[in-house]
């Protein structure tokens, strides 16, 4: 009998630290969710360690849920994970912010809640530039929570526009032609989306701009200071929105959103 028990504790240890062996802490924003089933959901997170995450919140939409509203959109908490077959399982979440007042303003939700679909479109799994984009995310989300006013809350997310495009590879050609190389000269020069940044007028098609509006975005785009009146914000926030649209090639959802704010 001493032998059997002997055995069976050895084999309790062994579960325990393969249980424990599966666990693994990391911080991370919910940028998305999809329903699971009754009771569970999946929450698509984007971690500082890991880039992005899938996870199974079990129980997360029940009443009593311990997760309950740490997992809603645009959390950021401390998390323990279980490692899984298919996607991981959260196990504990501790919030270290909520961003309380981007929910109590609908043009801060839409513009917090763009960035997250961004962040969604170009991160991926296993981010090499995970701690980069995690901090952009999350220091964008703290400006947007501690701003109001659609002229000041405009610069911040064009701002994390560039950044982000610059983290991810697409950052745009300012200095040289995109097309042949040509270096930069006023007046002698579009801004396209397509081609990605300015392009000399000898390569420039039918959809660049005109000489005009190009001078007026390369100004901001090289040395932007935020002290631009409105009407030049949101052109130079819905360029920046349209050159992202054409080069992640997917259609973003939040447009649509964006379009009424």
């Amino acid at each position: 009998m001493i032998v059997k028990k002997k055995c069976y504790a050895n084999r309790e240890h062994i579960i325990r630290e393969q249980k424990l062996a599966q666990l693994y802490t990391t911080n991370a924003i919910n940028i998305n969710s999809y329903n699971l089933s009754e009771n569970d959901k999946i929450i698509v997170m984007y971690s500082k360690d890991n880039g992005i995450i899938r996870c199974v919140a079990k129980g997360v939409k029940k009443p009593k849920s311990k997760l309950g509203g740490r997992m809603d959109l645009l959390i950021n908490n401390n998390l323990v994970l279980s490692k899984g077959k298919n996607l991981d399982v959260v196990s504990q979440a501790e919030v270290i912010n909520g961003f309380k007042n981007i929910r109590l303003d609908f043009t801060r939700l839409g513009l917090a809640i763009y960035c997250a679909e961004l962040v969604g479109i170009f991160g991926v799994e296993n981010d090499p530039n995970s701690e980069h984009i995690y901090k952009l995310m999350l220091d964008t989300l703290d400006k947007i929570d501690k701003t109001s006013g659609k002229s000041n809350l405009l610069p911040i997310v064009f701002d994390f526009q560039l950044e982000l495009m610059d983290i991810t590879g697409y950052k745009l050609a300012l200095d040289n032609c995109s097309c042949c190389g040509k270096p930069y000269k006023s007046g002698d020069f579009r801004f396209s989306i397509s081609s990605g940044g300015v392009i000399c007028n000898h390569c420039a098609g039918f959809n660049s701009m005109s000489a005009e509006k190009t001078e007026q975005i390369i100004k901001v785009l090289k040395k932007h200071s935020g002290e631009e009146n409105l009407s030049m914000q949101e052109f130079c926030f819905d360029t920046m929105k349209d050159y992202i649209s054409y080069h992640s090639g997917r259609k973003i959802k939040t447009h649509a959103f964006l379009n009424i704010i």
